[in-house]
C-alpha cells in the first residue's frame, strides 16, 4: 500500500537533488571560464536520503574518488587502440599487446557478448583449431563498425582490461598507436580520437543517406476494402468506384 508513493517521493527528492547539484557544477565552470570576479562560489555537497523526523537530508564531506571504480576508474577505462581494420588481424594486435608486457596465459577476447577468441589448458583440440582460425581474420570481418570496443578478460590476473579500437586507414599492416586512456580534458590522444569518431559518424551517416537516394521504390499502393458482405452485394460484389466507371 505505502511502497508505490515511497518511491515517487524518494525519485522526486533524489533527482531534485541531482538538478541542484549539477547547477552548482556549471555555475561553477562559468565562473571560471569568465574569470568573474567576486563572485560567491557555490561548493557541492555530498547528500545522502533517510527516512527519520529529524533529517530527510542529510550531507557529508566530498570524499576521493575511488581509483578502482568499475565506472570512472582510471584503471578501468579504455585503452586507445588506432589501427588499420583492413589489413590488420586480431593475432596481430594479441601479439602486440604481448610486446608491451601483458601476460595472456588463460584469456577471453569479447566483443560485447560475442566471444571473439579463447586461450586456456582446457580447450580442446577443435576449439584451439576454431579460435585460431577466426583470430587469423582482418579486425575489418571481425568488427562490424569503424571504432568498437573489445575487452580481455585475463583470468589468469582476474582482471579485465577494456580496449576502443579506431580505424586508422593511414596505419600500414601490423602498426598500431596504442595508448592508456587518461580523463579527457588531460590527454590529447582522447580528443584525436573523440574527433576521428564524429568525423566517422558524419560519414556513415551521409552514406545512410545517399544509399537511401539510391534505393528504388518498388512499393505499390494497397487498396483495403471496407465494404461489408451487403454493401458488396449491393454493388456487384465489385469496388464501387470501378462499378461506376465501368471497371471489372
Amino acid at each position: 500500500g505505502n511502497i508505490v508513493p515511497a518511491i515517487a517521493s524518494t525519485n522526486a527528492i533524489v533527482s531534485s537533488i541531482q538538478i541542484s547539484e549539477a547547477i552548482k557544477f556549471l555555475y561553477q565552470r562559468f565562473i571560471k571560464e569568465k574569470n568573474l570576479q567576486d563572485v560567491a562560489i557555490p561548493k557541492n555537497k555530498e547528500l545522502y536520503v533517510q527516512n527519520t523526523k529529524a533529517s530527510k537530508i542529510i550531507d557529508a564531506n566530498l570524499g576521493a574518488a575511488n581509483p578502482e571504480c568499475l565506472i570512472c576508474g582510471d584503471g578501468f577505462m579504455p585503452t586507445l587502440t588506432f589501427a588499420n581494420f583492413e589489413k590488420t588481424t586480431l593475432q596481430q594486435f594479441l601479439e602486440e599487446i604481448r610486446k608491451s608486457g601483458e601476460n595472456l596465459k588463460d584469456f577471453i577476447v569479447n566483443h560485447g557478448t560475442n566471444e571473439l577468441y579463447e586461450m586456456s589448458e582446457y580447450l580442446e583440440e577443435d576449439e584451439i583449431e576454431a579460435y585460431e582460425k577466426k583470430a587469423s581474420k582482418t579486425l575489418k570481418e571481425l568488427l562490424a563498425a569503424k571504432q568498437t570496443e573489445l575487452s580481455i578478460n585475463n583470468e589468469g590476473e582476474n582482471r579485465v582490461t577494456k580496449y576502443m579500437f579506431v580505424h586508422d586507414p593511414e596505419l600500414q599492416e601490423n602498426e598500431f598507436k596504442i595508448k592508456k586512456s587518461e580523463k579527457p580534458q588531460e590527454n590529447k590522444f582522447t580528443q584525436e580520437y573523440l574527433s576521428k569518431f564524429l568525423d566517422a559518424k558524419s560519414k556513415e551517416a551521409e552514406e545512410r543517406k545517399e544509399n537511401l537516394k539510391k534505393k528504388p521504390q518498388t512499393s505499390e499502393p494497397v487498396h483495403i476494402n471496407l465494404l461489408d458482405e451487403e454493401d458488396e452485394k449491393k454493388n456487384g460484389g465489385g469496388h464501387p468506384e470501378k462499378k461506376q466507371n465501368g471497371g471489372p
